[in-house]
């Protein structure tokens, strides 16, 4: 069965908008890297190495021009070549990407959400209970 590769991740609009549409896109790609077999494996050896890299190719080649953009861009503003990203470590590539892309809520705010959210009517307490624990980030 052929699985379908995820849209390129080109998302305009306000932070709050990209950061949301960032981490589906995220989730959907970890999905597909998996299900073609591509893993990110810990460990040292070929095989794990082999999988990163493979991994890294193909978040490259599916995130598109805007995911390259961005990593074009971090790998040519650093001055050593030890804080650029290696083609084998795909977990400071999240990272850097998630940095760029997730807004960082303010606390005061949420703090204020989390303290304003009230159950409706209808819903049950474990759906209550379940949007507090999202709210607080838990």
């Amino acid at each position: 069965m052929e699985i379908g590769k995820p849209e390129n991740f080109e998302v305009e609009g306000e932070a709050s908008v990209v950061s949301t549409a960032w981490s589906a896109w995220l989730e959907l790609f970890e999905c597909y890297a998996d299900c073609k077999g591509v893993f990110n494996s810990s460990g040292s050896g070929d095989k794990p190495k082999t999988q990163r890299l493979q991994r890294h190719t193909m978040w490259s080649f599916v995130g598109g021009p805007r995911v390259r953009e961005v990593l074009k861009n971090y790998n040519s503003s650093v001055e050593s070549d030890s804080a650029k990203i290696a083609p084998d470590d795909f977990n400071s590539l999240v990272k850097i990407l998630n940095d760029h892309f997730v807004v960082r809520p303010n606390k005061r705010f949420m703090r204020h959400v989390f303290r304003q959210f009230s159950q409706n009517t209808g819903e049950t307490i474990a759906h209550f209970i379940c949007w507090k624990m999202k709210i607080s980030g838990r």
